[in-house]
Order: C-alpha cells, then structure tokens, then sequence
C-alpha cells in the first residue's frame, strides 16, 4: 500500500486536520503535517526526558558529593561540636526520662 493511498484512507476515516489558511490541500499533504507535527512532538518529549536525566543524573553526583563531605565532617574532630554533645547528654538520666 501506498502512502499516498495510507493518508486518503486515514483522511476518510478521521479527517486528517489542515491549517485555516490552507484547506485545499489533498490527503498527502495533510497527512505529511500530521506526520512533522507528530515528528516534532516526539522530538520535543525525547529532549524532555534526555533533559531531566542529565539533570537528575547531576543532583545524584551532586547528593554524593554532599554526602561525602558530610561523612569527612562527621568523623572529624570539632571541640566546639564535642561540646555541645557534652552539654546535651550532661545528664543521662533526664534524656533517659525523656525518650521513655
């Protein structure tokens, strides 16, 4: 089958859309803008997806990143930091109280 003979028969059948300024055009070519604006949609939804992985895929290396600074920092002594643990948990038995 023809593509000429595809796009009448889907014109028939679903009255293939065609610009306002250009309602003369035969089943051929309304058909091959229904295929480009198809085309472009697809191209649009693809750049779409490839955009989000590359930016997810930069929050991952971003979130690794982070957290291995944290990691560092946290097994890193800080007096400051020692301190204010100390200060928390001065008295056990209060936070003990507490949790229960």
């Amino acid at each position: 089958m023809s593509l000429d003979h595809f796009f009448k028969r889907l014109d028939a059948r679903h009255r293939l859309p065609r610009p306002a300024n250009a309602l003369h055009l035969d089943a051929y070519q309304a058909g091959v803008r229904v295929m480009r604006d198809a085309g472009e949609g697809a191209a649009l939804v693809a750049a779409g997806i490839a955009t989000s992985f590359v930016l997810w895929k930069k929050e991952l290396l971003n979130l690794k990143q982070a957290l291995a600074r944290l990691e560092f920092a946290a097994h890193r002594a800080d007096e400051e930091i020692d301190e204010w643990v100390g200060q928390a948990f001065a008295d056990k038995d209060y936070v003990i109280d507490k949790a229960a």
